[in-house]
């Protein structure tokens, strides 16, 4: 009875431990046929009731099928059992899967009657597992496949690299792991500091790790890394898990782009940048320096802080227009500064486009050319001058001709015309306008640069001292002249005669000026000071001298256009009536241009105007002109070939020569005279040659005559000789010079003083 009792127990307590565990209990007979199944079972099934007596093979699936059945079979025989996983194929269409292990029970006589077999739902291990597996099988191809090099390091080798870790250096990834160190892959250099960095990082345990370095390729070339890693345990040890960058393209990319930000920032040329409206995003020092505007100021701006006024609307729509086409814009235009001033500036606008196709920025490249306009209207100007100084050059020549023939004629009647005194007063009024005609020839010469001045070194206070004396009886008493020289300036290398009637003429000017003006209290001011050669390079580039004196003329008269001031020095060019002959002011600019000076005009309409002449300035003693000598005019019984082109000339200097007891040849052309000087070589005392004459030159018919006689005595006569010919000719044997025009009886003296030098 207690037998019974206890065997009832232990059954109630199985089907106790049955019904509160997880796994799958069953009893099968030796086919497979189910005996019993433990509670457990509804959670596959949701009711075991059905499952008494039905295959256990039945819900597997068809593909697990036959080797659970070998497995079931090899137990049943051996009494051995077996661990196995297998699928479950559900009504419903779910998988479920199943580990299970069999075991035999045997009866009495020890033969296999049974088998119970105990297994587990492992679905959601098993489902979890494939996501595990999954999830490392995408980690390990990300890594393997990535572009980063991936490494994890433990005592200074190679845990793992990836492909690309190992292609960084030109190795595989194998050989990396077998034999090489993290030290062997770091420059020499480097590799101190960076092995260093690293084995603390490890020593702590803990942090993160970042460092830029040079690297050992296999090949031994180098290239620039960034190592990345966090230190991390593997195998409960300390190690260094991280990533490693190839930087050296990107550093050579950062590189090439610095040294293009620094161009752009050396540029001379100003650079600017702005958004597709406009907008300012960007400028260069060297916008800075041009415009006034600091890039703080600038940025942010619309470009049209820039706009001067002196384009037109359809100037800007036109510019727009390109630049919307997509299209290139270049051409000149004129800016604004900040002060106000305005400059000019070739300018280059192009479009930058996004990777759409979208036009997102205008970058333009814009160059300061005023200075270079400035010298190129300087240049035009100095050109034209100089077709005028030909022009004139010619018109001299030729007007001293027609005045030395009245001239010689006017002295030839005075000698032969007796006592009247009704022709005395013709001749008398005829040499005055001689006397002006030849003041007209020599301020053609003074603008042409042909004539040569005796230069002095002469204290600008001394010319100024008599200008004011001679402004005193030719200005009006309501016109205040007013000086300011200081004492102490510097003497210049002048002609004074000259520097003075130049100053005369620009106050004389100035003087019309203001009667022309109607002005109540006119004012004319004479001022001296000394400037610096720097300062007005800007504006004349010839300007060569350490420093110059500068002298202004300023009144406050009418003024003139901006069209007439830059003709103002034209010859025939004036401002006053048409009865003004309209040399005055071309004669200031040749006299200010032979002493190797500039002038400058300022002047509006209705505001006055101001000349200023700068001279260059030279450091000697003040010394005072002196006057020149004079002698009487003497007469000989010498022979004398006189060649002239002029044919009233020729005739005058024969017959005036003759009246003085010479005897005289002519010749009209070079030619012709040195035909003459051969034939009668033995008995030419004295050659007067011109310069300019017909079919051979003067100065090639002075060669000839000295091949042909050495000791042969020439004088020559010429509106002008520079001082570099003049001196060359002295060289080759040539005894004396005379100007055009020439007063006759500076004629005979030079001719007496020339005959009376030892052969």
């Amino acid at each position: 009875m207690k037998q019974e009792e206890h065997t009832s127990e232990t059954e109630r307590l199985l089907h106790l431990i049955l019904a509160n565990i997880d796994d799958l209990v069953a009893v099968v007979d030796l086919n497979g046929k189910r005996l019993y199944n433990s509670p457990s079972y509804e959670g596959i099934f949701g009711s075991r009731a059905g499952l008494r007596g039905s295959d256990s093979f039945g819900e597997i699936h068809p593909d697990d099928k036959q080797k659970v059945r070998q497995v079931f079979d090899e137990t049943v025989r051996t009494g051995v059992g077996q661990r196995i996983v297998y699928r479950f194929a559900m009504p419903d269409g779910r998988i479920r899967f199943i580990e299970s292990h069999g075991n035999v029970v045997r009866d009495a006589q020890g033969n296999t009657d049974k088998v119970i077999i105990v297994g587990r739902d492992i679905t959601e291990r098993r489902r979890a597992e494939q996501v595990l597996m999954e999830a490392e099988e995408k980690f390990r191809t990300i890594v393997e496949q990535s572009l980063v090099g991936v490494y994890l390091l433990q005592d200074g080798r190679f845990i793992h690299v990836n492909p690309k870790f190992a292609q960084i250096f030109g190795y595989d990834a194998s050989e990396m792991m077998a034999s090489l160190t993290m030290k062997d892959l770091i420059a020499e250099r480097d590799a101190r500091e960076v092995m260093g960095e690293i084995e603390a990082r490890l020593l702590e345990r803990e942090g993160t790790f970042h460092r830029s370095f040079r690297g050992k390729r296999r090949d031994g070339t180098s290239n620039n890394l960034e190592l990345y890693g966090t230190v991390t345990l593997y195998g409960s040890r300390p190690s260094l898990l991280g990533t490693l960058l190839d930087v050296t393209e990107r550093k050579t990319i950062e590189e090439e782009r610095a040294r293009l930000f620094s161009a752009v920032e050396q540029s001379a040329e100003s650079i600017v940048i702005t958004d597709a409206a406009g907008t300012i995003s960007y400028v260069n020092p060297s916008f800075e320096r041009v415009t006034g505007y600091p890039k703080e100021e600038a940025i942010g701006q619309n470009s049209r802080i820039l706009k001067s006024g002196e384009q037109t609307d359809e100037f800007y729509r036109e510019l727009w227009s390109t630049l919307l086409r997509g299209e290139v814009w270049a051409g000149l235009i004129v800016n604004r500064k900040k002060d106000g001033s305005t400059y000019q500036e070739e300018m280059t606008i192009s479009p930058v486009r996004d990777t759409s196709g979208m036009i997102v920025n205008y970058v333009a490249v814009k160059k300061d050319i005023t200075r270079e306009r400035l010298i190129e209207e300087q240049l035009r100007q100095a050109q034209k001058m100089e077709s005028l100084r030909q022009m004139a050059r010619g018109m001299a020549h030729d007007f001293n001709n027609i005045i030395n023939v009245v001239l010689g004629t006017i002295t030839l009647m005075r000698s032969r015309g007796g006592t009247d005194p009704t022709m005395e007063k013709y001749m008398t009024m005829g040499e005055g306008a001689v006397k002006r005609g030849i003041d007209i020839a020599k301020r053609l010469v003074m603008f042409s640069r042909e004539e040569e001045t005796q230069r002095a070194p002469l204290a600008i206070s001394v010319v100024l001292r008599d200008l004011t004396e001679s402004l005193k009886s030719a200005i009006e008493e309501n016109i205040r002249i007013e000086t300011d020289v200081p004492p102490d300036l510097p003497m210049m290398e002048a002609h004074q005669d000259n520097l003075f009637q130049s100053l005369l003429t620009l106050c004389l000017n100035a003087r019309d000026a203001i009667l022309a003006a109607h002005t109540a209290e006119g004012k004319i001011a004479i001022a001296a000071s000394v400037v610096d050669g720097r300062s007005i390079h800007a504006k004349f580039p010839e300007a060569t001298a350490r420093q110059y004196v500068r002298i202004t003329v300023s009144d406050n008269g009418t003024g003139m256009a901006e069209e007439m001031r830059v003709r103002i020095f034209e010859p025939f060019v004036t401002t006053e009536k048409p009865e003004g002959h309209g040399l005055g002011l071309a004669m200031v600019y040749g006299v200010v241009r032979n002493h190797d000076g500039f002038l400058d005009v300022q002047s509006t309409i209705g505001g006055g105007t101001t000349f200023s002449l700068f001279l260059p300035a030279m450091h000697v003693e003040q010394e005072e002109p002196r006057p020149p000598a004079f002698s009487t005019v003497p007469g000989g019984k010498e022979t004398i070939l006189v060649v002239e082109d002029e044919e009233a000339l020729l005739y005058l200097l024969q017959e005036v020569l003759t009246s003085k007891g010479y005897k005289v040849l002519t010749a009209s052309d070079g030619m012709k005279g040195l035909e003459i000087y051969k034939e009668h070589l033995a008995d030419i005392d004295l050659v007067v040659t011109d310069m300019g004459l017909p079919k051979q030159s003067g100065h090639d018919l002075f060669l000839a005559i000295r091949q042909a006689n050495p000791p042969a005595k020439v004088m020559l006569a010429s509106g002008y000789l520079s001082p570099a010919l003049k001196s060359k000719l002295f060289v080759a044997g040539a005894k004396a010079f005379i100007a055009k025009p020439f007063q006759m009886s500076d004629v005979l003296r030079k001719v007496r003083e020339v005959l009376d030098l030892p052969t």
